[in-house]
């Protein structure tokens, strides 16, 4: 369910190993956020690997498209993306994970000086 169509098709370049993982882990966030489950198969399963994510959830109460952001779309659209290159690597993700994560404790910290300050 969360491997990618180079691993699969044996078509993946040694040196560039880590971003057959963070295909399977852009899955595992999709799968969180849409409440969907990972189809094993099928016309959906192509749609996937082909890079055409359905944002609109299972409408069972699990959806969380409502609550984030574009940017965090557009990661994930990148993180699965079907042509293995265009994928960040595990370092570059990270590094940009840790930039987003800076920006949201500064903004918090922030928040807690204005209450302070009232």
């Amino acid at each position: 369910r969360y491997l990618c169509r180079e691993l699969i098709e044996e078509t993946y370049i040694i040196k560039e190993l880590d971003k057959v993982d963070i295909f399977a882990l852009g899955c595992t966030m999709y799968e969180i956020i849409t409440g969907q489950d990972m189809p094993g198969n099928g016309f959906r399963w192509q749609q996937i690997r082909n890079g055409t994510l359905n944002w609109n959830g299972t409408g069972n109460g699990n959806c969380l498209t409502h609550k984030i952001s574009v940017s965090m779309k557009q990661l994930i659209i990148t993180m699965m993306h079907s042509n293995a290159k265009e994928r960040p690597s595990s370092k570059k993700l990270t590094l940009f994970l840790r930039k987003f994560i800076d920006v949201g404790l500064r903004e918090k910290e922030n928040e807690i000086e204005n209450l302070m300050q009232r």
